[in-house]
């Protein structure tokens, strides 16, 4: 073979994949600089009780902390229990910087949703939900006198909708890149080695 067959046919391999990665490179810099916004949204980081968790003893509070600092006017939490047993018995959370924390007051055992929503920096609401489980709740007494006060004083919340975080999105963003910046160097590949 000689050499400058050895150089064409170099330069037919690399040129494509070169043009590949650059496309790549540069379609993946793009979506990630777009993306951006939806990732500056302020998710749920941790709670206490955690998601998912069963408790034998019924918390005096439930707290939620989050990525960044919350604003009280735009951010609402609503704890409901079975039979929508308002938990929070009305009051309101408080908050410290990144942390809201709610009064709870136990009702019958079972799931408690909580939920919550907020307003991000650029106008978009957040909405969010976690659950956890009470298995031993207050005394029957004690439920059925807080519970027709509680649903007077407020209806319970209504089912909240889930919302995609941004960062699912970027990642299905990240894979069409890449999926298609494979298709275009394999594109090229089979033109160049067809020359």
């Amino acid at each position: 073979m000689a050499d400058g067959d050895a150089e064409d046919n170099v330069r037919g391999v690399t040129t494509p994949l070169g043009r590949g990665t650059a496309v790549l490179v540069a379609a993946g810099a793009f979506l990630l600089g777009a993306a951006a916004p939806a990732l500056a949204h302020n998710p749920m980081v941790s709670s206490v009780p955690a998601k998912g968790a069963t408790v034998a003893v019924a918390p005096q509070i439930v707290t939620l902390k989050f990525e960044e600092s919350l604003d009280p006017k735009t951010t609402h939490v609503q704890i409901a229990g079975p039979n929508g047993y308002d938990a929070t018995g009305g009051a309101k959370p408080t908050f410290a910087k990144n942390v809201a924390t709610v009064p709870f007051t136990a009702g019958p055992a079972g799931v408690y949703l909580v939920s919550y929503d907020q307003v991000a920096e650029d106008g978009d609401p957040l909405k969010g939900k976690f659950s956890f489980t009470l298995t031993a709740g207050a005394s029957p007494s004690a439920t059925a006198t807080a519970a027709p006060s509680a649903s007077a004083a407020a209806p319970s919340p209504a089912p909240v909708a889930k919302k995609e975080s941004g960062s699912t999105i970027v990642w299905w963003l990240i894979g069409a890149v890449v999926v298609g910046g494979a298709g275009v160097v394999l594109l090229r590949r089979r033109s160049s080695q067809q020359d």
